[in-house]
């Protein structure tokens, strides 16, 4: 697709070229999904980070999601903090840094952990983690 099909698809220019960018490195081989899949956690990130408009938060989310990574905790993710901040009765919102020590203690299962504060922060009839 040209520039002016991908705007008119709704990409921004930014988005364009960076989608172009991740299509070609798949096509010439740089980014390969085979590898990520067993590449360990900092390698496929870095990898993937290395794609145009793609940075730590969107790694994170394919690792955790698409590559289903079992030790993945994207403490910078805002709805992550404010589901720690309830799930914790915090009487404010962590820092991303506060967040990963916390969840040093749930390895080498912090994308479970995840997925427990992201539904607590979702279903109002969940129960708080203590």
């Amino acid at each position: 697709m040209t520039d002016s099909e991908l705007r008119a698809a709704g990409l921004s220019g930014a988005k364009a070229r960076s989608l172009r960018d991740l299509a070609e490195r798949v096509l010439d081989g740089r980014l390969s999904f085979a590898r990520l899949a067993v590449s360990d956690d900092a390698a496929a990130s870095g990898e993937l980070q290395a794609v145009r408009g793609i940075g730590p938060w969107s790694a994170q989310m394919f690792l955790l999601h698409s590559l289903r990574r079992p030790d993945i905790l994207p403490a910078a993710d805002v709805g992550l903090l404010r589901a720690a901040q309830s799930a914790f009765a915090l009487p404010r919102r962590p820092t991303a840094d506060e967040l990963a020590a916390r969840a040093e203690r749930w390895r080498p299962f912090r994308s479970y952990a995840a997925a427990l504060l992201w539904a607590d922060a979702t279903d109002p009839t969940a129960r708080s983690v203590p």
